[in-house]
């Protein structure tokens, strides 16, 4: 058996799929249409969501009150501004969207997959951003499926 001993994440392809707001405010997802293009999306290790976090978030040390003991206890917290927390959906998105193939802009030419355009898709298109958010759960819960099932190996 082989097994890629990089350090690059190999993602997975998603063929590009509509979705819907019911009136009840659920979504539905619909299937993908041909020739509708293809995103390849990968989850973020904890080392790269470390080093995302270190550049956008100042961890803090915050005194509170403990609801159950009354006590005051100290506890760890991030301050971050909206500024920061843009940057960090930007280096989030920039490393979880790792290619795509047939996505074209508004007059229909190719879309290169660049830090730039994933930006402006993640911030402007509600349809992307609602397939991204599917496509990454999906992730989700495939690696904790592959998880469970190794643990009882």
């Amino acid at each position: 058996m082989r097994f890629d001993f990089s350090d690059e994440v190999q993602g997975k392809w998603f063929d590009f799929f509509e979705s819907k707001e019911n009136e009840d405010g659920t979504t539905t997802f619909l299937d993908p249409k041909e020739g509708d293009g293809k995103v390849c999306f990968r989850r973020p290790p904890p080392d790269v969501l470390e080093g995302i976090y270190s550049q956008t978030r100042k961890n803090v040390e915050k005194i509170v009150r403990d609801p159950v003991s009354k006590a005051m206890v100290r506890i760890k917290d991030y301050d971050q501004t909206s500024e920061q927390k843009a940057r960090e959906m930007e280096l989030f998105w920039d490393y979880s969207i790792q290619d795509w193939e047939g996505i074209n802009d508004a007059a229909g030419n190719p879309a290169q997959c660049t830090t730039e355009n994933k930006n402006k898709v993640m911030t402007r298109s509600i349809r992307f951003i609602r397939f991204a958010g599917q496509c990454m759960k999906l992730l989700s819960e495939v690696e904790s499926i592959t998880a469970e099932d190794s643990g009882k190996n």
